[in-house]
């Protein structure tokens, strides 16, 4: 069956976690299913060390292969503190959302620049790639950022919210 297994691995792995600081908390559940690996991957920060306000989630959906997903949920976040906007980021919320999305996109252009070095990618040994969506919640904002054809839909009490400002204050 190529890259198909006969039966689906429904094995879970799951996740959670929460922090004080942030008044956050998550739940990450994965399956591999009928692919003969799992080529997703996810990220999920609480905090950074250096911006204890601030959060950062992804979900890396990998397609022909699991290098490109894996790549990323690991290595993301150092693209991601190594932009010259992330410094700006916590303290003054004035432009957060400018801000965040150009920390956004500089280091996907970064990560990108970098996997085209890795010597599987170089060689064309691999050739996964993987679309992304993530997520920087800030202590008066949510930007959402994506790659490829990967959505995102926040929702309150089961109803889908469209764009509005955030109250900063978490919603149970």
């Amino acid at each position: 069956m190529g890259n198909f297994l006969d039966t689906p691995i429904t094995d879970k792995e799951t996740d959670v976690g929460e922090c004080s600081t942030t008044k956050l908390s998550y739940g990450t559940s994965a399956m591999q299913g009928w692919r003969a690996q799992m080529e997703d991957d996810h990220l999920s920060m609480l905090k950074f060390p250096e911006a204890p306000d601030i959060s950062l989630f992804g979900v890396f959906d990998g397609h022909g292969g699991d290098l490109v997903a894996h790549h990323v949920a690991r290595e993301f976040p150092r693209h991601f503190q190594q932009t010259k906007e992330f410094p700006t980021l916590t303290g003054n919320p004035a432009d957060f959302e400018a801000r965040a999305k150009a920390a956004f996109e500089d280091s996907v252009m970064s990560i990108d620049q970098e996997m085209r070095q890795l010597q599987e990618v170089e060689s064309g040994q691999d050739q996964s790639g993987s679309t992304s969506v993530m997520v920087l919640v800030g202590p008066s904002c949510v930007v959402c950022a994506n790659t490829g054809d990967s959505r995102a839909v926040m929702s309150r009490d089961g109803v889908a919210v469209a764009n509005e400002p955030w109250s900063g204050e978490p919603q149970r």
